[in-house]
């Protein structure tokens, strides 16, 4: 994938003649875990490509030529910007570097990837307990309940790159938390505090 979707970006950067995005299954993959539509293949090529070129992303004009003029998503009023798979500074339009890392196949930035990564079953916030349990620990027990690779927070992240990368990934993101209502991420909450978790009301693995 690299090679030829590095020799694609230059060709279309150089005003070329779009022959059509070539296959990349790692960007298939990205395109699923993201729910985003097939549609965008040619854009998320056409900015990896340019990662691979040494250039930090494309002007607004060479994703919307990709596109069919669709300058949504070249201007960040798209899903791209929305479920922040892109990035839009300086007139230029990037991928996010926790989306990079992962399509360059580098560890994570944010946690410690425990199991496979695939399609991930958690739809909605839940909680474990577990006290001075290490995350690392609790996110193998728990793997076998979701079905899939869970990103276990190292040190304190920012929940939404967490979030963000976990996704990225094909994981479901795992972090300590204090909580005192609810929260609305799709993330696997850990506590120490058994009444906390039934007062919370979510779901809630073993």
């Amino acid at each position: 994938m690299a090679r030829r979707g590095g020799r694609w970006t230059r060709a279309i950067t150089a005003g070329g003649i779009d022959p059509g995005a070539p296959a990349a299954p790692p960007i298939d993959a990205l395109i699923a875990r993201f729910d985003l539509a097939s549609a965008l293949h040619a854009a998320l090529v056409l900015l990896y490509g340019a990662h691979l070129c040494g250039e930090r992303g494309v002007a607004p004009a060479e994703v919307a030529r990709v596109l069919d003029r669709r300058w949504d998503e070249a201007l960040g009023r798209g899903t791209l910007a929305e479920r922040g798979v892109a990035e839009y500074a300086g007139s230029r339009v990037a991928l996010s570097p926790l989306v990079l890392r992962t399509l360059d196949e580098l560890p994570p930035a944010t946690g410690v990837l425990v199991g496979r990564p695939g399609s991930v079953t958690l739809l909605g916030p839940c909680v474990v307990v577990a006290g001075d349990e290490p995350l690392v620990a609790v996110a193998e027990r728990c793997a076998p309940q979701i079905g899939g690779a869970i990103l276990a927070a190292t040190g304190e992240p920012v929940r939404a790159e967490l979030v963000l990368e976990a996704r990225a990934r094909g994981a479901a993101p795992m972090l300590r938390a204090v909580l005192d209502a609810p929260p609305s991420d799709a993330a696997i909450f850990v506590i120490d505090d058994p009444e906390l978790a039934e007062h919370l009301g979510l779901p809630r693995l073993a």
